[in-house]
């Protein structure tokens, strides 16, 4: 009787745990029907590292992958998985909550590709292709020095988005990797596989082939 009263408090914690990490995982894992394959839900969730994905995409070595970026941010509930506002193709999702990535406060990003693997909103006229960005409100100082930290072919401009003083940092596929001037050059081919193949356990990717 003893060893049956302890199995019974052992689960009613286990499940408390469960329904715990439910609501602050949100509500991706809590509708997969099997217990063993929700929590290993959980656990991925208690993992994934934004800043590594984020940080290791705004390397700006190749095309963005914008379409599986914003497949996984939404699927790990870092982003809105709508758009909240569309400017000249440039996608736009919010946060769930403010991330810092490497000192920099990251309130939104931005994306869009052709793709197809992501239905992002399209307005009319020539695609800029693709892009994968991050939203700040940090000031002007900050931005310049993270972004000439982090890459050279990083682009920082005022936010096209409805956020009253915010900038946007990304990368553009018709972008040169070694300067910010506005010379152009044909955007690479697509590389092949899907980034969820490659994003390890804390959310870092591997390097590009």
């Amino acid at each position: 009787m003893r060893a049956w009263s302890a199995w019974a408090l052992a689960l009613s914690v286990c499940l408390h745990a469960e329904f715990a990490s439910a609501s602050d995982a949100g509500g991706a894992c809590q509708l997969i029907p099997s217990a063993s394959e929700r929590l290993r839900c959980f656990d991925a969730e208690a993992r994934f590292d934004f800043a590594a994905l984020v940080r290791r995409e705004l390397e700006c070595d190749g095309p963005p992958r914008a379409a599986e970026i914003i497949k996984v941010l939404i699927r790990r509930n870092a982003v809105s998985s709508l758009t909240f506002q569309m400017d000249e193709g440039m996608n736009y999702f919010a946060l769930q909550r403010p991330e810092k990535v490497d000192g920099l406060t990251v309130v939104a990003v931005f994306a869009y590709d052709d793709s197809g693997r992501f239905p992002f909103l399209r307005s009319r006229g020539n695609s800029r292709g693709a892009v994968f960005g991050i939203v700040t409100r940090d000031d002007i100082e900050e931005v310049d020095r993270w972004r000439l930290s982090h890459s050279p072919a990083l682009l920082a401009d005022d936010s096209r988005s409805s956020m009253i003083g915010a900038t946007d940092i990304g990368c553009f596929a018709l972008t040169r990797r070694d300067t910010q001037t506005t010379a152009r050059e044909p955007a690479p081919p697509a590389a092949s596989g899907t980034l969820e193949e490659n994003l390890g356990d804390d959310g870092s990717l591997a390097k590009r082939p």
